[in-house]
């Protein structure tokens, strides 16, 4: 959702909104890695497993915008209660039984 709003905002030459200090961090994952792991499962015999999907390495808000090179100045708005300071996905267990890893990393998805 966020590289989404991101996106628009700056097609409408607006500043990216970030929420909180932006110090956040998110395991954000190229679609073609999930559909790739997805076509390892369903070619493999594993049966009812279930995996975590992810980079495997957490990158912060603040990073994503940087990488981003909107030409105006972020704004920072308040924290929503609840929300995470980081989410990280554990993909041992995928890399181990599936030989599966993530290939393209977050700079490139940019």
């Amino acid at each position: 959702a966020m590289f989404g709003v991101f996106l628009a905002q700056i097609l409408a030459n607006k500043s990216l909104t970030i929420v909180g200090n932006g110090k956040q961090k998110r395991d954000f994952i190229y679609v073609k890695d999930v559909v790739r792991a997805m076509i390892l499962g369903m070619r493999s015999k594993t049966n009812g497993e279930i995996f975590n999907l992810g980079a495997g390495s957490p990158v912060s808000v603040n990073e994503i915008v940087k990488n981003l090179k909107s030409p105006k100045k972020p704004l920072y708005i308040p924290k929503r209660p609840g929300e995470p300071d980081i989410t990280f996905a554990n993909i041992s267990k995928i890399k181990k039984t599936l030989n599966w890893k993530p290939k393209i990393k977050i700079e490139e998805e940019i």
